[in-house]
């Protein structure tokens, strides 16, 4: 019994020092309840509930705001943004607000409609106001609630758009190795990119039947699309030269026009490039000069050249005066690249008006070589110093 009494009061002693500092501490940090939920305190603010096999619930908690408001506001975002994390992970989508206040899903690359997030509710709240060393502040936890068939409907949903996805990008690839077979990389290469986007951010790879596992179909995307960007960075230094030659409305003999496409495939080798040879039909250069993209792409990307050169010269007869024949030239030059027929440079050639004493012929030619010589020449240079510098 004395051995028993003597222990006792050893940790009496030794524990009534530790209270005391215990106590002290307590009441530093005290903290003064000033109002909260009615009822009992749930005890789902320790441990959300667990799902169900109707229902998932989300909690989400704020602490130590500045009043009610705040804090339940920042703990139904919290529980929002675990119930959107735990969408994203089957579901590529993105939430936003709708017209009546409530939230939907937005499918990523889905042409649908946006999916409505619908059912969602607030099932319970629960908050406590409070003063801490003379600051007030509130803590606040929210639970939400959202049926599971619901869920399952949007992920249903989701893989369907990402079924389309995958098939619209076999069928983009399909496209762009015919591309490529006609020598079209361009072509190839672009639709390449739009199929590799559809399927690059899929959520879980997803099998099609006559297409097979959309990360293999990635990978030869990936595949062609590297052989396409090599083609044509091998072709970037490529021309093809279109002249297209008038004089007084009619196409002349071919010699002046030779000429002319002479001087500027020269031009363009004195920068490196190589020339390469090639017509264009007519009815495709008239569709160029217009401005069609499609037309400048079909008739140089698909002859295997980086850019396109297109000179529209004409030469009129002005008269003679003082038995001096008179006449003017002028025109446009136009560089294009050939991957997406985009129009790199435009330039409108100075007009060149000169004379000869011998004939309306010679004054025509006159006028066209001396606006090569000057007005054409300093385009091309200013073009190629501009491709250069970008």
């Amino acid at each position: 019994m004395r051995r028993l009494f003597l222990h006792t009061i050893v940790v009496a002693g030794i524990s009534l020092p530790l209270l005391a500092a215990g106590c002290g501490g307590s009441r530093a940090s005290q903290r003064q309840l000033v109002a909260r939920s009615p009822g009992v305190k749930p005890m789902w603010i320790q441990q959300c509930p667990a799902p169900d096999k109707d229902n998932l619930v989300f909690c989400g908690e704020a602490r130590a705001r500045a009043d009610e408001k705040q804090a339940c506001a920042a703990a139904y975002a919290d529980a929002l943004g675990k119930l959107t994390r735990h969408v994203g992970q089957k579901v590529d989508a993105r939430l936003e607000r709708d017209a009546a206040g409530g939230y939907r899903f937005q499918l990523r690359g889905a042409a649908s409609q946006p999916l409505t997030l619908r059912g969602v509710w607030e099932d319970q709240r629960w908050y406590e106001s409070y003063r801490r060393a003379g600051a007030a502040r509130t803590d606040c936890w929210v639970m939400l609630v959202y049926p599971r068939l619901e869920y399952e409907n949007l992920v249903g949903m989701a893989r369907r758009a990402q079924a389309e996805r995958v098939s619209k990008a076999a069928a983009l690839y399909a496209e762009a190795r015919q591309a490529a077979g006609r020598g079209c990389q361009g072509q190839a290469a672009e639709k390449l990119r739009l199929a590799l986007q559809l399927v690059e951010g899929l959520r879980e790879p997803i099998v099609l039947e006559g297409v097979g596992d959309s990360k293999v179909l990635a990978e030869q995307i990936r595949s062609e699309l590297d052989r396409a960007e090599r083609e044509l960075q091998r072709t970037g230094k490529t021309v093809l030269v279109v002249l297209e030659y008038r004089q007084d409305g009619n196409h002349p003999p071919p010699a002046l026009t030779r000429s002319l496409a002479t001087s500027v495939a020269q031009w363009f080798e004195g920068h490196g490039f190589q020339v390469k040879p090639g017509r264009i039909a007519p009815q495709a250069l008239q569709a160029i000069l217009s401005g069609d993209r499609q037309a400048a792409v079909q008739a140089a990307a698909c002859r295997g050249v980086g850019w396109l050169a297109v000179v529209d010269v004409h030469s009129e007869y002005l008269g003679a005066e003082d038995g001096i024949h008179f006449a003017q030239a002028g025109g446009s030059f136009r560089l294009l690249r050939s991957q997406d027929g985009r129009v790199i440079k435009v330039v409108e050639l100075q007009p060149e008006k000169q004379g000869h004493p011998n004939s309306r012929r010679q004054a025509l030619e006159l006028s066209v070589k001396k606006l090569g010589q000057r007005s054409l020449h300093r385009a091309v240079e200013q073009s190629l110093a501009g491709l250069a510098g970008g």
